[in-house]
């Protein structure tokens, strides 16, 4: 028996039933009614009269309701005081890059929950000059990023997580074979959409377009990335992005998608935790950034450092 169960038993008694309770929890309807039945066999009684799509509590399911209530708010300010004498903010902020959040921000949320039940993880979006800034500001808790380049690879402030390649992807009538790897000359004859000058990534992109003497045809420059993607599923050109950003997309075979070659280029996935946190709240929320990383690295076709 969890505290969640209980706190679910009381929500569908104050909602007047399971699919009322399940909206409110942002849970299916079935999922509440697996968890009362569960809650009914581990107590040996039954706590609902059901009658069609109505529940009215019996006269047990009264009474827990009772204890119930005062138990959650009991331990809900127990865990208050204690985090409170430990040192344990009552809630974190994680930045993670557009993008990329695509594919890491379900995972992080569903293991912080399970990892760090007493102290809520906000987990946000934000460019990655951005959450770098703000972390060194004590404006945000902790960052995952893509450092700038001239930051790589000697910034202490930064762990390294992982490394990715850069793709090409669009629709295969213009970026050519799924899967198959395309040279850097041969992609600078593409129409291409691209991040705007100022981004980092576009800094790589042009410095390896420079580094073989080829000039691009950028055909559409947009700050965001999920925009670059809309373009290309619409067949407007070729973006270049990280995978991760088109894991979905590819999976769905809504995109083509081809790493770059002659020369690769590469990025790292780095994370960065405030000063400000409690050295043992830091080092539960390394663990779950990196245990996240690693769960999400085959999808996303990250080489784990």
């Amino acid at each position: 028996m969890h505290l969640e169960q209980l706190e679910l038993y009381a929500t569908v008694v104050e909602q007047g039933g399971m699919t009322a309770a399940a909206d409110k929890l942002g849970m299916s309807q079935p999922a509440v009614s697996r968890s009362i039945r569960t809650l009914e066999r581990q107590l040996g009684v039954s706590l609902f009269r059901r009658d069609g799509r109505s529940v009215e509590p019996t006269a047990a399911g009264r009474l827990a309701y009772e204890r119930v209530t005062t138990l959650t708010t009991d331990w809900r300010s127990l865990m208050a005081e204690l985090r409170l004498l430990a040192g344990r903010p009552d809630d974190v902020v994680l930045a993670v890059p557009f993008g990329t959040a695509r594919i890491l921000i379900p995972v992080l949320v569903r293991r912080a929950a399970t990892d760090l039940p007493d102290i809520r993880v906000r987990v946000i979006e934000s460019a990655s000059p951005d959450s770098r800034a703000s972390v060194a500001s004590g404006d945000i808790d902790a960052a995952v990023i893509y450092p700038e380049p001239e930051m790589q690879p000697a910034d202490p402030g930064l762990e390294v997580l992982c490394t990715e390649r850069l793709c090409a992807m669009g629709q295969q009538e213009l970026v050519g074979h799924d899967n198959v790897a395309i040279s850097l000359h041969d992609l600078a004859q593409l129409p291409l959409l691209l991040t705007g000058p100022t981004w980092s990534i576009r800094r790589s992109i042009d410095a390896a377009f420079a580094s073989i003497g080829a000039e691009p045809q950028v055909l559409r420059e947009v700050g965001i990335a999920d925009a670059l993607l809309s373009f290309a599923l619409e067949g407007d050109g070729v973006a270049i992005l990280p995978y991760s950003n088109a894991a979905r997309d590819h999976e769905l075979e809504l995109l083509a998608v081809r790493e770059i070659e002659q020369p690769e280029i590469e990025r790292s996935l780095t994370m960065c935790l405030g000063t400000g946190l409690p050295e043992v709240v830091a080092d539960e929320l390394r663990s779950i950034i990196t245990a996240s990383v690693a769960e999400v690295a085959s999808s996303a076709r990250w080489t784990i450092r």
